[in-house]
């Protein structure tokens, strides 16, 4: 359950920092967005740098596995 509500978060931050910008994200909009409150953010991530870190790791991580796996960024699916 935790593990959902983390990956959830991570999505929407994504999606709120590609939309406005690393500098300019509200953890409020990303909580008003997925309908909780910003403490349960806080609990997961304590700090706006936390969830930033874990945002752009997880943005990294998933690069690389489409690199591992031989697929392109841009493409969904496999390079021949």
């Amino acid at each position: 359950h935790l593990y959902q509500k983390r990956e959830a978060i991570l999505r929407s931050t994504r999606q709120e920092i590609f939309r406005y910008g690393i500098s300019a994200f509200w953890v409020e909009e990303i909580a008003r967005l997925l309908g909780i409150s910003k403490k349960t953010i806080y609990r997961i991530f304590p700090t706006r740098a936390d969830l930033l870190r874990d945002c752009i790791l997880s943005m990294e991580a998933e690069v690389k596995g489409k690199m591992i796996y031989g697929t392109n960024l841009f493409m969904p699916y496999p390079l021949p």
